[in-house]
């Protein structure tokens, strides 16, 4: 999936969380490093690196979840009848795990992610605002240093 996806299916989420009275979250997650990666190593390996990211998103989420690479080095997780309390926690584990495992190339590589969420309709209300949201929260997360 690529950008085109946000576009198609965030409305519904956010149209469901308005109509029942539940919530909509959206995880922006950023792989730290991936131009340094790709210079060092190769941009094989760099790519090898995104799909491993992509399938550990996917495993590592609910059914429900939608998880795509977005763009260059950020995935998305489009995350339906989801809390801020739990977008955060789930945005949390899924660094954790990133940073624990060792990605299945031939270098040596410590692969890092940095995570904002952002939740209809506590932090925005349309799917721009909402993720322009994500976005301020993963960037205050990287100019912290976590």
């Amino acid at each position: 999936m690529a950008q085109s996806a946000l576009v198609r299916r965030a409305p519904g989420g956010r149209d469901r969380a308005r109509r029942y009275g539940g919530s909509f979250s959206l995880i922006l997650v950023d792989l730290g490093d991936m131009k340094t990666i790709n210079a060092q190593h190769r941009q094989v390996i760099g790519d090898q690196i995104l799909a491993w990211v992509g399938r550990l998103l996917n495993e590592h989420t609910r059914a429900s979840d939608v998880a795509f690479h977005y763009e260059e080095d950020v995935f998305t997780i489009l995350c339906p009848w989801t809390s801020s309390d739990v977008a955060n926690k789930v945005a949390g584990r899924l660094v954790t795990l990133v940073a624990e495992a060792k990605p299945p190339v031939e270098a040596d590589i410590a692969v890092t992610l940095a995570a904002g969420t952002a939740t209809c309709p506590d932090h925005a209300r349309e799917g721009q605002a909402l993720y322009h949201q994500a976005q301020r929260a993963l960037l205050a997360m990287r100019a912290s240093g976590r």
